[in-house]
């Protein structure tokens, strides 16, 4: 491409995006299949199978890094993940709160 196609291209997207009528951005269906597999699977991960699981893997991390095999700061940061993973309900909570939305969806 030239240069005067490659300068113009944002300016032509943008107005092609804001000419899409809004029924473009519409969602799907509230119950569907798909939906409904994905709230089970993140009903079950954020109850009792998922906190076991967890725990299973904290306690692991921790005699792995007493005993030399991994390096602190590597179970540290597994820890700091799954406490960000175990958080992230009230994180989108919370987004979701400032933006005016109030249900999660499953």
């Amino acid at each position: 491409m030239n240069r005067p196609v490659i300068r113009i291209l944002p300016l032509l997207l943008s107005v092609i995006f804001n000419l899409m009528p809004m029924e473009a951005f519409a969602q799907g269906p509230v119950n569907s299949t798909i939906g409904a597999v994905l709230c089970y699977i993140a009903g079950m991960m954020y109850g009792n199978f998922g906190r076991a699981l967890a725990s299973i893997a904290i306690a692991t991390l921790g005699v792995q890094a007493m005993l030399g095999r991994i390096r602190w700061e590597s179970a540290i940061i597994v820890g700091i993940g799954i406490a960000v993973f175990f958080g992230a309900p009230a994180i989108v909570a919370t987004f979701l709160a400032v933006i005016g939305t109030v249900t999660l969806g499953c």
